[in-house]
């Protein structure tokens, strides 16, 4: 496979891209890929994976604020096939395209609007569009006509059924199935008609708050007497037992929410009482929250539980705030934020969605939708004044991925450090290396390691590297006057590539061998007309 580099330079009057010769038909090697790593002048975040520590400077942003709808309370959220975003709001139906928000609200003189201002539910049909549930009707959105198509249903006393409606779900039979304050009711899309009616489970009236069809025609539902299986051909409702740490059974839930996640856990939201986690044998299981366990914490009445694509837990208690689960963890997490606007502390979380790319949205009862980024999520700090133990570099310039598990960093104030990745702690390799005076107290311009270990540091004129193997520091002899290398052009960026060649890039671009100790200059009259050129940066393609 030939093999290519990328350098990018600038000129002093417009920047450009050279594409280098192939030098080389050896096999492309990869180079080992570490985690996304962020720095600025000060500062040094890595992105964590929730952990059991507590999680600060979580970076939130505000999908959709106070300015932007009619309504700050936001109960529902769903991305349509188009990646529409829409919310039901208490006070209209909204679809965010990216660039506007539209409101949807009843009016008396258009019979394809909406039936009512406070949309609660929102669901897709097998064919994108975008279903909402009202205490008036349930909606079909035609996006075509932007027109509404209402579905009521009365008993034969005319009394309005569909009051109060909870939860609303799209089953694998293309059916629609509806909760509310007076029970569960199906409908068929196909045949616009309401095919099911179920006022009484278990012999009382009962609110349906959530369902979930755990598999082709079986459903469990929570309701305010509890968890009850149903069964779409037999029409049968059973209801489902649970054993507490204790041994003793219970089964009297008033359920406000309900998940089962991907291990077969039912975690349980309570109107009144706590949040459950079952495992699939019905037994109970004990989680803590930052070590204080489950069931001695004061929190109660949580609205919502989400499981992300990675399996992290979310779960939203009355009291407002957010508390996470990492996978494989039995200690949540409150997940906080600094930023005034959108204190997550301080909203009720109402309900929790997963767009398509993997942002988090968090509706709230006061605030609209905060949203959390995927890609943020979350990191952890560093600097000098925050773990003054650990990182001594007060402006952190250069980042580099090591061999082994570990990261090497340069900063303006003559020091290098190592940070290992499995421990996270900071380590000083070169504080009592042989020959340490060659870089104490000097500015390093830039860094960069071969595949040994070995870190070759660039000072102003002269270029040192470290030997792990003998823990010694050493320069790198490079006759820079045979070479015809001015003061101006003298590098200022090391970089190793794949098959172990160092570039020097500066005024003039140079490739050093290590292992023969030849430096050949990189011809540029031909590249540039007035022969003149400065390497500022270099990156290398997975093919070389």
């Amino acid at each position: 496979m030939w093999s290519s580099l990328f350098v990018f330079t600038l000129l002093y009057s417009s920047s450009t891209l050279i594409k280098l010769n192939p030098m080389s038909e050896k096999r492309f090697q990869k180079r080992p890929a570490w985690t996304l790593i962020a720095i600025s002048c000060s500062l040094l975040c890595l992105p964590l994976q929730l952990e059991s520590t507590q999680l600060k400077y979580i970076q939130y942003e505000v999908f959709a604020g106070i300015e932007n709808l009619s309504s700050p309370w936001v109960k529902e959220i769903r991305q349509d096939r188009n990646g529409f975003v829409w919310l039901a709001t208490n006070n209209g139906l909204v679809r965010y395209d990216s660039q506007r928000f539209i409101t949807y609200t009843p009016n008396p003189d258009n019979p394809g609007s909406l039936t009512s201002n406070k949309p609660i539910s929102l669901e897709l049909d097998s064919e994108g569009n975008i279903w909402t549930s009202s205490p008036e009707a349930l909606s079909r959105f035609d996006l075509e006509s932007e027109t509404f198509e209402n579905f009521t249903l009365q008993n034969a006393d005319g009394k309005n059924l569909l009051q109060s409606p909870q939860a609303l779900l799209y089953s694998s039979q293309k059916l629609f199935f509806l909760g509310s304050l007076n029970g569960l009711f199906i409908f068929d899309p196909s045949k616009k008609v309401w095919t099911g009616i179920f006022s009484n489970i278990g012999g009382e009236q009962t609110r349906v708050r959530e369902i979930a069809e755990t598999s082709p025609g079986e459903f469990l539902l929570g309701t305010s007497t509890g968890i009850w299986s149903f069964d779409l051909a037999t029409k049968q409702f059973f209801k489902q037992e649970y054993t507490d740490e204790k041994g003793q059974i219970i089964d009297d839930f008033d359920v406000g929410a309900f998940l089962i996640d991907r291990e077969d856990r039912h975690w349980i939201c309570t109107s009144t009482d706590r949040l459950y986690c079952f495992n699939k044998d019905g037994k109970e299981l004990s989680f803590t929250i930052e070590s204080t366990p489950l069931d001695e914490t004061t929190l109660t009445d949580f609205s919502y539980v989400h499981q992300d694509r990675d399996g992290n837990i979310w779960a939203a208690p009355g009291q407002n705030g957010l508390i996470a689960l990492a996978p494989g963890s039995f200690d949540f997490q409150w997940m906080d934020s600094d930023q005034d606007q959108t204190r997550l502390d301080q909203n009720n979380i109402t309900t929790i969605y997963e767009l398509r790319d993997g942002t988090l949205c968090f509706g709230t009862r006061d605030s609209g939708v905060i949203m959390l980024d995927s890609k943020r999520l979350p990191v952890e700090f560093y600097s000098a004044e925050f773990r003054p133990r650990q990182l001594a570099i007060q402006s952190v310039r250069r980042l580099i991925n090591n061999t082994d598990d570990s990261i090497w960093m340069s900063g303006s104030n003559g020091r290098i450090q190592r940070f290992d990745l499995s421990t996270r702690t900071f380590q000083d390799p070169l504080s009592e290396t042989e020959n340490l005076e060659l870089i104490r107290g000097r500015s390093f311009q830039s860094i960069s390691n071969d595949e040994k270990g070995n870190l070759y540091i660039l000072l102003d004129r002269k270029i040192v590297f470290y030997n792990a193997l003998s823990d010694k520091i050493e320069e790198l002899k490079i006759d820079w006057k045979s070479l015809g290398t001015k003061k101006q052009d003298f590098p200022e960026t090391l970089y190793f590539d794949a098959q172990g060649t160092l570039w020097l890039l500066g005024g003039r671009i140079y490739h050093h061998n290590p292992t023969t100790g030849q430096t050949v200059e990189i011809e540029g009259p031909s590249l540039f007309p007035d022969g003149r050129t400065r390497g500022l940066s270099i990156e290398e393609l997975e093919n070389g």
